[in-house]
């Protein structure tokens, strides 16, 4: 499971500040991590911010697990949210490392830098946790994660058919055959396909229009396909 925790707040609260928290972490060492897919760039602080070593080394889960080893269990690893850092993530946490994430937007806003590299993205982020000032950010388990790509997956087939009867409705309007459609309320059922593949269009237009029928085809199947995953998954979980 990968999620951030909480930020570790100073005993006494009488007032919460922006920084609460800043006193604790500063008086910690961190790592922090620039991920990248081919590489990854660790900045490593001791207490107080001094910068201890810089590395870099491919983004693969061997190396990540060789990492996590050395840095050991007790130390907070930061790094942004994106495709190739959750994935970091859920490699560091099954290996017991204590995570924070950081949304790239907000550490953007705070830092501003004027120029940005590796290391010193990896750095920033290190001393953002360090100061108590880290936007950490809600990174949900495997399972959410899974269902999410199932979802988007769903979305894309849609919006991929919606391109192809676009391409289609172009095609008829480019060779003045508007009117020939006029009785089909619905050019993709049974009867406006049979009449579209009877329009008198020139050979390259009707090489077009095959091609686009055939896509439809392929998307509907697989939308059928994942409609039943989707399904099954809703069936298996209570919370649906």
């Amino acid at each position: 499971m990968v999620e951030t925790r909480g930020r570790v707040r100073p005993r006494k609260e009488a007032k919460r500040n922006v920084n609460d928290g800043a006193t604790v972490h500063f008086e910690q060492p961190c790592v922090g991590l620039d991920v990248h897919k081919g590489t990854t760039t660790a900045t490593y602080l001791a207490a107080g911010g001094r910068r201890m070593k810089q590395r870099t080394f491919p983004t693969t889960r061997t190396h990540l697990l060789a990492f996590a080893r050395e840095v050991g269990t007790s130390v907070p690893i930061v790094l942004e949210a994106s495709t190739a850092g959750k994935a970091v993530a859920t490699a560091l946490k099954e290996a017991g490392s204590e995570l924070h994430m950081a949304a790239p937007n907000k550490v953007a806003l705070i830092t501003k830098a004027p120029v940005k590299t590796d290391e010193r993205d990896s750095a920033t982020l290190a001393h953002l946790y360090q100061a108590g000032f880290l936007p950490e950010c809600h990174v949900p388990p495997p399972e959410i994660d899974r269902l999410r790509t199932l979802v988007r997956a769903r979305q894309d087939l849609g919006v991929k058919a919606t391109v192809v009867r676009n391409q289609v409705h172009a095609l008829v309007t480019r060779n003045l055959l508007d009117e020939e459609m006029k009785e089909h309320s619905d050019w993709f059922g049974v009867g406006g396909i049979r009449r579209l593949t009877r329009l008198p269009l020139p050979a390259e237009e009707r090489g077009h229009l095959a091609r686009a029928l055939e896509q439809l085809s392929l998307l509907a199947d697989q939308e059928v396909a994942l409609q039943a995953e989707l399904a099954k998954t809703a069936t298996e979980r209570p919370d649906v």
